[in-house]
């Protein structure tokens, strides 16, 4: 926990030794990165609705068992 302040620590003193023009380029990098990740695990997500759709919904369940 207190390695984990101290890099807390150490991460603000460096961006607040930025310029602001630094600072915002940070900050848009940081947003940036952080909406791929969330885009990412959105694709991934409708990728697995979609894969076991058929499994959720009952009708199409029913139409594709087939009976000898």
């Amino acid at each position: 926990m207190i390695l984990i302040c101290n890099l807390k620590l150490k991460i603000c003193a460096k961006i607040s030794s930025f310029r602001l023009k630094e600072k915002i380029r940070l900050f848009f990098t940081i947003k940036h990165f952080i909406i791929n990740i969330l885009h990412k695990k959105n694709e991934i997500y409708n990728l697995i609705i979609r894969l076991f759709e058929p499994f959720f919904n009952l009708e199409t369940l029913v139409k594709n068992i087939k009976l000898p």
